[in-house]
């Protein structure tokens, strides 16, 4: 059996986010990644003035 070293661990998956209005999806995103200290992306923008999912 591999032992599985602290490097190799990865986390992956998916947050749906109802980003609040006056902030950039971009700027929401990476309020999530340093909560959660990982490394983040998106699928999808909306304008700072949206809001929604």
């Amino acid at each position: 059996m591999d032992s599985i070293k602290e490097n190799d661990k990865r986390i992956s998956g998916m947050i749906i986010l109802n980003k609040g209005i006056g902030i950039s999806s971009r700027k929401e995103i990476d309020n999530v990644g340093r909560i959660l200290n990982v490394k983040t992306g998106h699928i999808g923008t909306l304008d700072p003035e949206a809001t929604g999912v």
